[in-house]
């Protein structure tokens, strides 16, 4: 039955995760007389809490047939444009690193170039002064038809959980997804060990060509044997134990997300207009969290995403530690690839290989994002940042790192979820200037380069007061 047609798909996962990926499914492949099927954990589909995802023209919302507006109004979604860090440093202990473009590219050379050097001559102007993002953070507030928002390239967007997976499950059902709650017990296979069905806590059997796991707890890929082989993190990325509380209550949003370092780890903060949700990362628990619900956090990626008829995306593929990323940003990423790779037969080696490929680049390049934040970090004070300061930097890191700090370059790879921008902005804004700049930046007249950069910096003032 390996070389059967996909006519069969089912989906298991938490409920934000999965009604999105469902919803994405039956929208893509509306009028293929494909059957979805939706397993949700019970209890996900009311799970307090919050997560980011992206927005805009990088989100997944228009392809699935909403109107974005209408869909933060429905939800009583947030902005943010970038984190907020606090603690990290010691010389520079708070920082903010917006997402999206830094000025514009100018004559060929990158924007940064121009900025180094014009530092390079005595001039101190922030970074950030170039930033619609950092102006609309700084400002505290945004209108989505405002000029400003015209100007700014990429966002984020904060959902409630419970809310963002109502409107999915509903626009999956009229679409002709077939949800349930159920757990995992069992998966059935074949001889050649491509998955038949799977058997949910009640007995039953759910007969699918073709699966998705998008859990949290890899409820099927954690069932297939070398299947859930993982890459360990844990000797690049700091943080094993985790843990979220809900402080309800009005809230003021502060358009980017809050991360303040502490003696024993790093808190992370999302603000709904009503509720603030912060989420404890550390090594070991203190003595005064002794009445937290902490879990374990274990970093790391599935060393094959797509494995024979079984594609793992999202928290079921990759875990990092929550800092800017979300699970949602990891399974809207996965989703994206998968849709342009969705296959026609049960068995699709060549399909596999390459999605593997892709997953695989993209995944090392978000551990390397977050790990970069270490890597720049010089808090001293506590174990865990003594502990963060000796690990190990990924080469492909410690490749990147020493080409901008040397020369102010960054390449990006084939796949990338994270943009130029966002890297430059992340080297800059924790401090690590480059050493030199592009030659290429002396060879225009310096006076209208500085007459250029005036002008930038005026528009993002004048935006920021509209």
């Amino acid at each position: 039955m390996t070389g059967s047609d996909v006519a069969r798909i089912v989906i298991v996962g938490d409920a934000p995760v999965g009604s999105m990926t469902a919803a994405a499914l039956a929208v893509s492949l509306r009028g293929s007389n494909v059957a979805i099927a939706l397993v949700c954990r019970p209890g996900t589909a009311n799970g307090q809490g919050a997560f980011l995802c992206r927005g805009g023209d990088q989100s997944l919302h228009s392809l699935l047939g909403f109107n974005e507006d209408s869909l933060l109004a429905d939800t009583g979604a947030g902005f943010s444009f970038g984190a907020a860090y606090r603690g990290f440093r010691q010389d520079a202990p708070d920082c903010l690193v917006p997402l999206g473009e830094h000025g514009t590219t100018l004559r060929l050379v990158d924007f940064h170039h121009y900025v180094a050097k014009l530092r390079s001559e005595g001039d101190t102007t922030p970074f950030n002064a170039y930033s619609h993002a950092a102006a609309a953070v700084a400002g505290g507030r945004f209108e989505p038809a405002s000029e400003r928002a015209k100007q700014i390239d990429e966002f984020d967007l904060v959902f409630d959980n419970t809310r963002y997976t109502r409107v999915m499950l509903e626009h999956a059902r009229r679409l002709g997804v077939t949800t349930l709650e159920a757990d995992v017990a069992a998966v059935a296979s074949d001889a050649d060990g491509y998955i038949d069905a799977i058997i949910i806590d009640s007995g039953d059997k759910i007969a699918g060509d073709f699966f998705i796991d998008c859990s949290v707890a890899r409820s099927i890929r954690g069932a297939m044997g070398d299947a859930d082989q993982v890459t360990d993190w844990a000797g690049c990325l700091p943080g094993s134990a985790i843990s979220t509380r809900i402080i309800e209550g009005p809230q003021s949003p502060a358009l980017c997300v809050d991360i303040e370092a502490q003696d024993s780890g790093w808190i992370q903060a999302l603000a709904l207009p009503d509720a603030r949700i912060e989420t404890f990362v550390c090594d070991d628990p203190p003595v005064t969290a002794a009445d937290a619900d902490f879990t374990r956090l274990e970093s790391g990626t599935l060393a094959l995403h797509w494995y024979r008829n079984c594609v793992a995306i999202g928290p079921a593929a990759t875990v990092v530690p929550p800092l800017e990323v979300s699970p949602m940003h990891l399974a809207q990423d996965g989703l994206r690839q998968l849709l342009g790779l969705l296959p026609r037969k049960r068995a699709s080696a060549a399909l596999a290989s390459e999605y593997n490929r892709i997953a695989g680049e993209r995944a090392r390049g978000v551990r390397d994002y977050l790990a970069l934040r270490f890597a720049l970090a010089d808090r001293t004070s506590g174990p865990f940042w003594a502990r963060a300061a000796a690990l190990d930097m990924p080469e492909t890191l410690r490749t990147r790192v020493d080409l901008f700090r040397c020369h102010g370059r960054f390449t990006t790879g084939d796949q990338e979820c994270f943009s130029k921008s966002n890297w430059v902005s992340s080297f800059i804004n924790f401090e690590a200037w480059p050493a030199s700049y592009d030659p290429l930046a002396d060879m225009i007249d310096e006076q209208r380069m500085r007459a250029d950069l005036d002008r930038l910096r005026t528009l993002v003032r004048k935006t920021a007061a509209t």
